[in-house]
């Protein structure tokens, strides 16, 4: 028996598909659910936030946003952006589109993530949401894995030592200090 060939064919047949659509969606919800459950086994568990979770926040009749994953600690607000990025082989390879499609998606959602944090931060509340009891607001983009940029906004801090693209296991790391 051919091991390496039957090992590779077992990974392939193991490997997230890559496709749009129903099963995208349902990877990105499942994605979105595991990073609340980890933010909601540490300190940052908060209900009274939580309420916000996945709802389309408004304002002036407009929708802004809605958020992934909440928590808050200690008067800071923290606001998670899901990207569920598959792992694949291509990418372990280092296959050059596939890379840059995966920190393009990135530095997109870091981009469009640091404008509704700065709308938040302005406006404190809207229609359907009252942010006004916390003293900081605090948004990151979170991935599966760390995606390999180069982009500057993606990669500085947006507080402390966690970066605005970080991983599950970075924003696990900061939740547990």
């Amino acid at each position: 028996m051919d091991m390496w060939a039957a090992s590779m064919g077992f990974l392939a047949w193991l490997q997230f598909p890559k496709t749009q659509g129903q099963v995208a969606n349902e990877r990105a919800t499942k994605f979105e659910d595991v990073v609340q459950e980890v933010i909601d086994r540490t300190r940052w568990a908060d209900e009274a936030s939580r309420a916000l979770r996945q709802r389309r926040l408004r304002v002036d009749g407009q929708a802004l946003t809605d958020i992934d994953a909440i928590g808050s600690y200690d008067g800071t607000l923290l606001v998670v952006s899901c990207k569920s990025i598959p792992y694949t082989r291509e990418y372990d390879r280092g296959v050059h589109n596939v890379i840059r499609n995966a920190a393009s998606t990135v530095d997109n959602g870091v981009d469009y993530w640091a404008r509704i944090v700065s709308q938040l931060e302005a406006l404190r509340a809207g229609d359907n949401f009252d942010l006004t009891g916390y003293k900081q607001i605090v948004g990151v983009v979170c991935t599966p894995f760390p995606v390999y940029t180069g982009d500057t906004k993606s990669l500085s801090t947006t507080v402390g030592e966690l970066r605005w693209a970080c991983s599950l296991d970075e924003l696990v790391e900061f939740l547990e200090r």
